[in-house]
């Protein structure tokens, strides 16, 4: 975070298997909280993201599902965010 805020540009979170660790992801939110930093999206563990991998594909290009979706809707919302200029 201290790049982040010596060049003042913006930051996002996006938190990765939220769901195995619970207390660590308060942690990550609660951290965010205090810096003010955005957390844009909270992606489950999925089995989908390591079958991608072993292709050698993207999740996107991998399967339509719901991480997939997920992934869309969260890289949407940071370009929403940076393109309107509505960081905050």
């Amino acid at each position: 975070m201290g790049v982040v805020k010596h060049f003042n540009i913006p930051a996002f979170v996006c938190i990765n298997k939220y769901n195995i660790n619970l207390e660590n992801t308060e942690a990550i939110e609660k951290y965010c909280r205090e810096n003010y930093v955005e957390v844009v999206g909270k992606l489950p563990y999925n089995t989908v993201a390591t079958e991608a991998m072993i292709k050698k594909m993207t999740i996107i290009e991998y399967s339509d599902g719901d991480l997939s979706q997920m992934l869309k809707d969260i890289w949407s919302q940071i370009e929403d965010k940076i393109t309107n200029d509505k960081i905050g």
